[in-house]
């Protein structure tokens, strides 16, 4: 009769024991994944912004230098006619 109640103990609890198990995993497995996201949206805005930055600084140097060329192209042109 012993034998009996624990083969019906284990048979009824093995599985939920095994959902629990599936369901801590998978719990522990998207919290490790949301804190990756958050860490991954964190550096993003990081490198957006540093990305800006240099962006603005490669159109002034450009403006810096089409403004040069001009000059010269302008100084040749008075020196021709």
């Amino acid at each position: 009769m012993i034998d009996t109640t624990i083969t019906t103990v284990l048979a009824v609890a093995g599985p939920f024991l095994a959902i629990g198990g599936a369901w801590g995993g998978a719990k522990v497995a998207l919290n490790g994944t949301r804190n990756r996201v958050k860490t991954l949206e964190t550096n993003l805005e990081v490198h957006k912004a540093a990305s800006a930055i240099q962006h603005i600084e490669a159109i002034d140097r450009l403006a810096r230098i089409e403004t040069k060329i001009d000059i010269v192209i302008s100084h040749d042109q008075e020196k021709k006619v």
